[in-house]
């Protein structure tokens, strides 16, 4: 008996306690949320030849253009309505392509791929969010391949970047479109950097590397501007 009287007595203690705070089991079941920010990419440029494009003297040279996408998500779950605890993950692609001109420059088919993630702690005030985020696992992936106008391969690599550490901040604000969706503008300083580094070039493979650690560590980093669609579930 004596038992049950002093677990009462605590839940009556931590029910005052809720009362007298504003507390409540309803607040701390949170709310879940996707926070989508999306970049389109298009470069178009002639500078293999200058390095601001171009050139004085024959051949001429042709230009490389590409698409891409920079795609960077935060799922939280938020708790006491302003504390949102969750993970991010971070898509990038682009690709560059360019035809090869008789006697001049070789063609040109790059791409460049991205991945991280890592956990997320963040602040919410309506649609007011800012968001921390450690990188704690990624790569970047760059192939490279290059054919002449003889149809000789000059050039073709395949360099991966394994993520050491990194951080991210994203600033934004979004406005309903409906009851569940909101969008709005964002800012996000992204900062990693790249511990070791695998080659294999099929041109010259006495240039081959494999989880090579850097002596100096490659950093990336960089403020965009992106669009943000804010998913409340």
């Amino acid at each position: 008996m004596k038992t049950v009287q002093i677990r009462y007595g605590w839940l009556s203690l931590v029910l005052a306690l809720t009362a007298g705070t504003g507390w409540s089991y309803s607040t701390l079941a949170g709310e879940l949320g996707l926070d989508l920010r999306l970049l389109p990419i298009y470069s178009k440029t002639n500078n293999s030849v200058l390095s601001d494009g171009g050139t004085f003297t024959a051949p001429a040279v042709n230009p490389e253009s590409g698409f891409g996408y920079d795609v960077r998500s935060t799922l939280s779950y938020t708790l006491w309505h302003h504390l949102a605890l969750g993970v991010s993950a971070n898509l990038y692609g682009t690709s560059q392509k360019r035809d090869a001109v008789a006697g001049g420059v070789e063609s040109l088919d790059q791409s460049t791929s991205r991945f991280e993630w890592g956990p997320s702690i963040g602040y919410t005030s309506g649609g007011f969010h800012l968001v921390f985020t450690a990188l704690l696992s990624g790569n970047k992936v760059i192939k490279d391949k290059r054919v002449d106008s003889t149809g000789a391969v000059t050039y073709d690599t395949r360099t991966e970047k394994t993520l050491g550490f990194g951080y991210q901040i994203a600033v934004e604000y979004g406005v309903h479109l409906s009851n569940k969706l909101r969008l709005g503008p964002a800012l996000i300083y992204r900062e990693v950097n790249y511990k070791s580094m695998t080659l294999v070039d099929n041109v010259t493979p006495a240039n081959n590397r494999t989880n090579s650690p850097y002596l100096t560590k490659a950093v990336e980093g960089g403020l965009t501007p992106m669009c943000v669609l804010m998913f409340d579930f």
